[in-house]
């Protein structure tokens, strides 16, 4: 028996909802592919933005820790008649001029583990070591405390332990947290590190 040709016609523009439900989950595993390709992208470009103003950030604070033991040696230095503090004690003995216990502690240091007590990396000019501060010529270049590879406490060295790379990065935004003799604070490059004494 045949057909109608509006029966034909009718018929064949029937929705097939076999056919359309694979094309639908090809097109929703695409849009969800297209998402995860956009995350990806994002994160490739936001973690190293993120990473810098961490880097920033954990400098600044080493900056500002440094300006407070710096403010605390020459503290010292006034209150004993010119004298720097003997080096192997030098932590113990300007303490009380900066009690927050966390200045000594440089922010770029990473615990080994969360059970240890934070290194300090931080350590005292040697040369200075009870010496006066009026026979010192040209204190605005002279080294007083600076970052160090040591991570004890009262650590002394000259500036062979400077951490190599620098601890808060290399190239013109990264280097090392030095304090000088006048007190002022600031952060040296690799290169500018060389010319120091």
């Amino acid at each position: 028996m045949r057909m109608s040709p509006i029966a034909d016609a009718a018929q064949d523009k029937a929705p097939r909802r076999g056919n359309s439900l694979p094309i639908i989950a090809i097109i929703l595993i695409g849009l969800m592919l297209a998402c995860v390709l956009l995350m990806a992208l994002g994160a490739a470009v936001l973690f190293p933005v993120f990473r810098q103003a961490r880097m920033a950030a954990r400098r600044n604070d080493a900056i500002s820790r440094m300006h407070n033991l710096a403010t605390a040696v020459r503290a010292y230095v006034a209150d004993n008649d010119d004298h720097f503090p003997p080096a192997e004690a030098w932590m113990d003995l300007i303490g009380k001029y900066d009690p927050n216990g966390r200045d000594f502690h440089s922010p770029g240091m990473n615990r080994r583990n969360g059970f240890d007590p934070p290194d300090y990396g931080i350590a005292f000019m040697s040369s200075l070591s009870g010496g006066t501060l009026s026979t010192i010529k040209n204190p605005d270049s002279r080294v007083m405390l600076f970052d160090s590879t040591l991570r004890g406490r009262n650590a002394t060295s000259g500036l062979e332990t400077l951490p190599k790379p620098p601890r808060f990065g290399p190239g013109e935004t990264g280097g090392n947290i030095l304090a000088f003799v006048d007190g002022h604070v600031r952060r040296v490059s690799a290169v500018d590190a060389v010319n120091l004494k």
